[in-house]
């Protein structure tokens, strides 16, 4: 389990680009109820990892959402032809 900070730091991501994936449900890393500290495990890294490249092809929040939440390869297949024609 990771840190806020250290995830950051791995992934060249700002903690307020961590918290924002996290209000969005996109992330969702145990948080510590004596201290409060975010715990990330290597599947919220991966997640984290996932919406980066969705972000970085210019893939809106709501749609990553739903296809987080909901999608299917097929979904997915699609969201990518189209954002390769762009």
């Amino acid at each position: 389990m990771y840190t806020i900070g250290q995830v950051a730091r791995f992934l060249g991501v700002s903690r307020d680009t961590l918290k924002f994936y996290e209000e969005k449900g996109l992330v969702k890393p145990v948080q510590d109820k004596e201290n409060g500290y975010r715990r990330y495990s290597l599947f919220d890294i991966d997640d984290v990892l996932t919406v980066n490249f969705y972000r970085e092809i210019d893939v809106e929040i709501k749609q990553i959402q739903k296809l987080k939440n909901h999608g299917n390869l097929e979904e997915i297949e699609s969201l990518l032809d189209k954002q390769e024609k762009k």
